[in-house]
């Protein structure tokens, strides 16, 4: 019976992503992963990474028929995508780990929910980011010796035996739609393989893991076919990697100059604990802690005073939004949804520049219909307000950095 376990304490609505972990032959959805007491590291994810919410996978993958009855590969790749359904892992985007006959069954889910025209398993396609694919035998691997090697069982081979056959059609198959579709699908691939032999025996080579994609090389790594799945530290390179990886795809892609992506993404993250409402006063914040900051610069230009003010203004909003009812209620944003930070980057991209910055983000505000904004031109008036504007729009950052901004405000 499959199953699907919650690691951590965030579910897939709760997290900006979700990994998964799908096992291999003979394998669970626990020891698959664990080197021993303590080393079960998707744990560690779940302790080391902010916003993710990860699950582990378990379901029958006997490799004999004598233990168990494992499905053929295209009902297992339905099961899974029926548990992902199940636990609104849809809702959020997706990175699968999934040790040899698992990355198989990850192939053939994308597949399934491309082709059957369930719109939710079609999400779950649409939603995932990255795959990696530890040992697994994209075109076929010596199963019949490896299980052989594990204790001569393979007299009654289960349908998952019989789906890994070395050089398998149904394989090769897979294998050339998920190479076709990859890039377009704009997923993310990284591929690990052993280098020691299981029992004697090698199971899955570079040769076999090699997915045949542009740009992806298949990494060795110092393991049999069965430890390579088993990090016994967070130093290991698998884990490293993967951590690296998901690293990047938590905090989204680089949007915004540094370090005014970063500040938006920790005045986000303060909105989540607060269990509050992203509001424009938050992104003025942002902009305001920046060192050296374009947008306080701009504001002292008209009046110092004002400038201290208006931040103040921000800081007192922020620190009591949690004692207004409308306000309460965190809402899941992406940076690239907030209304300020898309216009910014519309004008990032008229300007045929790859990162909104600073200028970007304060002139989408002073153009906005916000609140904060209306009383903004009620304090300065329309004169002097259209001035701030019209130095917001004719400096650039650079030419406006003011020395020793004062950002204890914003500690």
């Amino acid at each position: 019976m499959s199953n699907i376990t919650q690691i951590g304490p965030l579910s897939a609505l709760q997290a900006k992503l979700s990994v998964v972990f799908l096992h291999g032959l003979g394998g669970d959805s626990h020891d698959t992963w664990s080197a021993g007491p303590n080393l079960f590291w998707p744990k560690w994810l779940a302790d080391d990474l902010e916003n993710l919410a990860v699950y582990s996978i378990g379901y029958d993958a006997s490799p004999s028929g004598w233990f168990g009855t494992a499905m053929p590969l295209s009902d297992r790749a339905t099961n899974v995508l029926a548990l992902l359904e199940s636990e609104d892992i849809a809702d959020r985007p997706i990175v699968f780990v999934c040790h040899s006959l698992g990355g198989l069954v990850v192939k053939q889910l994308l597949r399934n929910g491309s082709d059957f025209g369930d719109e939710n398993w079609k999400r779950i396609r649409e939603q995932t980011k990255a795959v990696f694919f530890i040992a697994t035998p994209h075109t076929g691997a010596d199963i019949a010796t490896y299980v052989g090697a594990l204790g001569r069982l393979f007299l009654r081979p289960t349908d998952a035996i019989q789906d890994l056959r070395a050089n398998a059609g149904p394989l090769r198959d897979l294998n050339l739609w998920y190479r076709n579709n990859a890039s377009s699908f704009r997923i993310e691939n990284k591929i690990f393989f052993e280098t020691q032999s299981t029992h004697g025996v090698g199971v899955v080579n570079q040769a076999s893991a090699d997915l045949g994609l542009p740009g992806v090389v298949p990494i060795p790594i110092d393991a049999d076919h069965l430890s390579i799945c088993k990090p016994r530290s967070r130093n290991d390179l698998i884990y490293k990697s993967i951590r690296r990886a998901l690293e990047k795809l938590v905090s989204g892609p680089q949007l915004l100059t540094s370090p005014l992506q970063e500040l938006l993404i920790a005045q986000i993250a303060e909105c989540k604990r607060r269990d509050v409402k992203v509001r424009s006063p938050h992104v003025l914040l942002a902009l305001f802690a920046v060192p050296n900051s374009f947008a306080w610069a701009c504001c002292c230009m008209i009046e110092e005073s004002f400038a201290r003010e208006f931040a103040e203004r921000q800081e007192r909003f922020v620190t009591r939004q949690g004692e207004v009812t409308d306000e309460r209620g965190f809402a899941s944003i992406e940076l690239a949804e907030h209304p300020l930070i898309a216009d910014a980057l519309a004008r990032a991209r008229a300007d045929q520049r790859a990162l909104a910055d600073e200028r970007d983000l304060f002139l989408a505000f002073l153009k906005s219909e916000s609140g904060t904004r209306v009383w903004m031109n009620k304090r300065l008036g329309t004169d002097r307000f259209a001035e701030l504007l019209q130095k917001a729009d004719r400096y650039s950052v650079a030419a406006l950095r003011l020395p020793g901004t004062d950002t204890r405000l914003f500690e």
